[in-house]
């Protein structure tokens, strides 16, 4: 452990963020100065002065959407080119560019361009600032969750975005896992348990087995465009068609009021979790033929159900699918935990609660279990959680599952699968290979991650090459290479020319940034940063 160096958990959100500690021996989310647990995760860039995090950024949502990023989570570790990124150009206010490296990118109306890299570590530093205040400076090491559904590029850009924000990242933890622990470490709650995860941007479903300090996923599914915003996105979708048929008032046609609705929507859903109804109200929504005219609609919250009715059932299908590639049958679940600020909609609970025929738990805040997880990992990782609960295990253990199968690309459009998904991680496959032509001297794999037999349907995760063959005849030479995930669900190649009879193998991680872009964009980052969420300030 790096000397003098502070242990904390970071949920990095899709909508917000929050960060977590061990306080006197007790896990505990750590407030900024307004006593607010958890930070937008969006950035803003005025045309002049530094980048806005957190709240003041969420702020300028309706002012300037267009220099203003949100959802980042969802972009982060996709190339240009992936449909997910088409689909969200065309729903996002902001403009999406293609970095050099292939990767999504934002440029604000200044011209500058940032890379989601870079706009996911502006989130990471101004929620963790918290820590550095509360605990006075120093060296900060982490552990960043991620939706279990993330592939290894995702993850290995998420691990990036820490170091760029200055943090030393211990591991990169599933979202489940986390809030698993979160919910068993009292050591009364031994059992296989069911993590429903639908929070702001997306939606995990996990199987865990805990047994005497033992965290064993046994399977996972997921959705990274499944969360409660489309949720929103919707019921402002019914209320914008409602107000254009009554006042003849497309708010669609402006992002400023579109946003404005949004913000409303959000609200009126967060009251609907405690009340039959509520009012969708928004001041001078738009401009019709007599001037300004105010929106002012009942939403009731079978309404609302009605609505999230199509996302909920989407989730429900996803459980499904866990289950069964666990083997696990209803009975077989001893508790089931609803994790994420979603969970709060009513539709939510009923529908698990039906599924499992049980009441879900609701021990650990749904808002804070994945914080509160991340932290209690870190300090078990450095052996820093003094005064821990007298009935918790000596030691915890979390054993994760890959959540895509891992191949390489084969004539014809189809994949040989190396790793099977929910394998469980760390995990290894060894394969050789002979040269298929004569005077061959490299051998080139195209790495896929994903589930489907049709290799165009699958994540592209890089090219991996086996240089400097010795010129023979076809077949003559034979590679060994070994297919490696470590805890973090990160994907390292070797490859061994067995022809040589030596060690010749080469280490490559397959996706991520060059140390050289890591450190370009931790100088700029530094350069550019200015306060974050405004209570931290």
């Amino acid at each position: 452990m790096a000397k003098g160096a502070t242990t904390i958990g970071i949920d990095l959100g899709t909508t917000n963020s929050a960060v977590a500690a061990i306080v006197a021996g007790v896990p505990t989310v750590l407030l900024d100065a307004q006593q607010r647990s958890t930070m937008p995760s969006v950035v803003s860039f005025p045309e002049a002065g530094a980048a806005l995090v957190g709240h003041e950024a969420r702020a300028r949502l309706v002012d300037a959407p267009h220099d203003t990023v949100y959802s980042a989570k969802r972009l982060i570790g996709r190339a240009f080119n992936d449909p997910a990124v088409r689909a969200a150009r065309a729903s996002l206010p902001y403009e999406i560019v293609q970095d050099e490296n292939g990767q999504v990118a934002v440029q604000t109306r200044a011209g500058l361009v940032y890379s989601i890299v870079e706009i996911s570590a502006m989130i990471l530093q101004a929620v963790a600032s918290r820590a550095r205040k509360q605990f006075g400076g120093g060296p900060l090491q982490a552990v960043i969750t991620v939706p279990a559904n993330f592939n290894d590029a995702q993850r290995e850009y998420t691990r990036v975005a820490g170091k760029v924000a200055g943090l030393e990242v211990l591991r990169i933890v599933n979202e489940p896992t986390a809030a698993a622990l979160a919910f068993g470490f009292d050591g009364k709650k031994d059992g296989i348990v069911a993590v429903y995860d639908f929070g702001g941007g997306t939606f995990d479903i996990s199987l865990v087995e805990i047994k005497g300090g033992v965290y064993r996923v046994l399977s996972t599914a997921g959705d990274a465009f499944l969360g409660g915003d489309d949720i929103d996105v919707a019921l402002a979708g019914q209320i914008a068609d409602r107000f254009r048929r009554d006042q003849r008032v497309d708010l669609r046609r402006s992002q400023a009021e579109w946003q404005r609705l949004l913000f409303a929507v959000e609200s009126a859903k967060c009251e609907l979790a405690s009340a039959e109804s509520t009012t969708v109200a928004v001041a001078e929504a738009g401009f019709g033929g007599e001037g300004a005219v105010d929106l002012s609609m009942k939403v009731t919250r079978n309404e609302l159900a009605s609505v999230a009715y199509a996302f909920v059932e989407r989730s429900i299908e996803l459980t499904h699918k866990c289950m069964q590639a666990a083997g696990i049958n209803l009975p077989d679940v001893n508790d089931v935990v609803l994790v994420g600020g979603t969970a709060r909609v009513p539709l939510v609970a009923s529908a698990v609660a039906e599924f499992f025929g049980r009441t879900p738990r609701r021990d650990v805040d749904p808002m804070h279990a994945v914080a509160l997880g991340a932290s209690m990992h870190a300090a078990l990782l450095t052996g820093t959680w003094v005064n821990r609960p007298k009935t918790a295990p000596a030691t915890s253990l979390l054993v994760d599952v890959l959540p895509h199968s891992i191949g390489i690309a084969v004539a014809g459009g189809g994949v040989e699968w190396l790793l099977k998904s929910n394998s469980v991680v760390p995990t290894e496959e060894k394969r050789r290979f002979t040269t298929w032509r004569d005077g061959q001297d490299d051998m080139r794999f195209v790495l896929l991650q994903g589930d489907s037999a049709n290799a165009a349907e699958n994540t592209r995760l890089g090219e991996f090459v086996v240089p400097e063959l010795r010129s023979a005849k076809a077949g003559q030479i034979e590679v060994e290479v070994c297919f490696e995930v470590d805890v973090n669900g990160i994907l390292c190649v070797t490859a061994l020319n067995l022809d040589s009879k030596r060690e010749t193998s080469r280490r490559l991680k397959i996706s991520g940034p060059s140390q050289r872009d890591v450190e370009k964009s931790a100088k700029r980052l530094a350069a550019t940063q200015g306060p974050g969420d405004e209570g931290d300030s």
